[in-house]
């Protein structure tokens, strides 16, 4: 995630050229002249990056059943370990991977865009988009756990 946030976040430095220079992407990003191009694209690339950072969140998550069809926890769950507590390990495990995957891309494009852009956004302001989402992930998240696969 950190590189191809970091791959993304190299474009910032050249966005308000080319956004500028395009009537229709202007339209559309332009809601006040007096702020750059670059933050409405953020929060646009940081939706798409929240996107691919929940499959391997989903991943992770469905990994328990497919550990339990194969047989794997047998040996587990024959000792004092419960279902409940198998479940949760692999949801609270999951939650700390989407928040460490929208940090990392937070990271990517700060440390990218800070490079090229002149005037670039802060890295508060990189993280806020990021956590933005988290939300969203969590949400597909905890249908993921209570739903069953089908």
């Amino acid at each position: 995630m950190f590189v191809f946030a970091a791959m993304y976040g190299s474009i910032f430095g050249d966005l308000d050229t080319f956004i500028g220079s395009n009537e229709m992407l202007k339209a559309i990003f332009a809601q006040n002249t007096e702020f750059s191009f670059a933050e409405p694209f953020i929060v646009l690339l940081m939706a798409v990056m929240a996107m691919l950072g929940t499959v391997p969140v989903l991943s992770l998550m469905q990994r328990v059943r497919q550990e339990e069809k194969s047989g794997h926890t047998e040996q587990l769950l024959a000792r004092a370990v419960s279902r409940t507590t198998l479940l949760t390990s692999y949801f609270i495990i999951s939650l700390i991977v989407s928040v460490l995957l929208m940090f990392l891309t937070a990271l990517g494009f700060w440390s990218a865009g800070s490079i090229t852009m002149a005037d670039a956004p802060s890295f508060g302001t990189f993280i806020e988009a990021a956590m933005a989402y988290l939300t969203a992930i969590r949400v597909m998240l905890g249908l993921t756990m209570v739903l069953p696969a089908g």
